[in-house]
């Protein structure tokens, strides 16, 4: 279920064929599209499946009997909400093995895997695991010393696994992979750990807890983020006079980018003005889906930004600074009622974008999967990208050629709007 340029797919591509198991490829539409991509499981008849952390939350949520009679299922790169795998283990359709994986890219897809069990740590996330067959976790405090069990620390790899460095960056190859600290006792003259950032402890039954970052790297969706690469893009504005960036999850499984901005003094931004300069420099998830105007930013005593006091957005104002124009029609409101609903707006007009509005392609998943049941239709994510305001989406659904009232795609069954 990866791309090929995902690094896991290399895991799910030689994984499988290495056992002598088949390969099972299937299309980008089918990936975010639950009905479909449970068709084509059992089409299939897949037994193995990875997913990452969002996409298992989504589908998993929306239809259990996804993973029906499967033996392993394994999600990773990003936290899954326990909420969701307690409760497919707990249902009728659980897997034989519910596994979470962990690991960077710089340490060959996996380090530590943990089998999902609800009689295990009782803790608010799901632990990471136990390093895998060949690879050593270590968890160093900050004096480079081994950390005591539930002390956080930062987690170092190691093993055969773990990548030579960085191509054509040696400061930074210098940086993250380290001589072993215990080379001598391992045996291993020359042997390098990969320092990963990431904030870690031991649990009392030996798994590994995640905490977070030590640094500005965060995970959105499974893709890594420097908040400090999208500041200084925000910096370079001559409208900005001041910027930080932060994740906020003001609903519980829902991470948002927002960019808080001080303008310079007469001068006035606009959210799509931000987004258009950011996305000459930057790929789109790194565009921050929420903006925050503000006459400064709120400081602590020590004179650093206080991100604990800065406010939530407003997503009203989030329309693309465009005019706003209620619904016309009942397609119409159904579409924006949907919309708002899962953008977490108070309104939503019918000129509005929705990918402007904050939207991405995990939102849309979920936006097409309640458009196509309230309106009795067959939406894609593709018709979303094609008709991404509710005005778009309403005609398109309600006229078809000669502007007879059909659906864009009807079902099978020949029902229609």
């Amino acid at each position: 279920t990866c791309n090929f340029c995902f690094d896991v797919f290399t895991w799910e591509c030689w994984g499988a064929l290495t056992s002598g198991a088949a390969l099972a490829v299937v299309t980008k539409e089918a990936l975010v599209d639950t009905p479909l991509l449970a068709s084509t499981l059992r089409a299939h008849d897949v037994t193995t499946m990875w997913l990452t952390a969002p996409l298992f939350n989504h589908h998993v949520s929306e239809a259990p009997d996804l993973v029906a009679g499967m033996k392993t299922v394994m999600y990773g790169g990003d936290a899954v909400e326990r909420s969701v795998a307690d409760a497919l283990l707990a249902g009728p359709y659980a897997p034989e093995n519910l596994v979470n994986g962990y690991g960077p890219t710089e340490a060959a897809v996996f380090a530590t895997c943990y089998v999902v069990d609800p009689a295990g740590p009782q803790i608010t996330s799901m632990p990471i695991g136990r390093p895998i067959a060949n690879t050593e976790a270590l968890v160093m405090d900050r004096f480079g010393g081994l950390a005591p069990v539930g002390v956080p620390g930062e987690l170092w790899i190691g093993g055969p696994g773990v990548a030579r460095g960085y191509w054509n960056r040696p400061e930074l190859t210098e940086e993250r992979f380290v001589p072993h600290p215990f080379a001598q006792e391992t045996e291993e003259p020359g042997a390098r750990v990969y320092r990963t950032g990431d904030l870690v402890r031991w649990l009392p039954d030996g798994n590994i807890e995640f905490l977070g970052r030590i640094d500005q790297q965060v995970k959105l969706r499974g893709l890594r983020i420097e908040l400090g690469e999208i500041e200084s893009a925000l910096a370079a504005h001559e409208d900005v006079a001041n910027v930080t960036v932060v994740v906020r999850e003001d609903t519980p499984g829902e991470k948002h980018l927002v960019g808080y901005c001080v303008p310079v003094v007469g001068r006035v931004l606009t959210v799509a003005a931000l987004r258009a300069r950011l996305r000459e420099s930057l790929p789109d998830y790194m565009v921050p889906n929420w903006f925050v105007f503000l006459d400064a930013l709120p400081l602590t005593p020590n004179g650093k930004v206080d991100r604990r006091a800065l406010p939530a957005p407003d997503g009203a104002g989030q329309a693309a600074d465009s005019e706003y124009t209620a619904p016309r029609n009942e397609t119409e409101q159904v579409i924006a009622d949907i919309w708002r609903d899962v953008l977490g707006l108070d309104r939503v007009g019918v000129d509005d974008d929705f990918f402007l509005l904050g939207g991405h392609s995990l939102h849309a998943v979920r936006m097409v999967s309640r458009v196509a049941k309230r309106l009795n239709v067959e939406l894609t994510v593709r018709d979303m990208f094609n008709a991404p305001t509710v005005a778009l989406l309403a005609d398109a659904l309600t006229h078809g050629d000669g502007g007879v009232a059909v659906p864009l795609l009807p079902r099978q069954d020949g029902s229609t709007v």
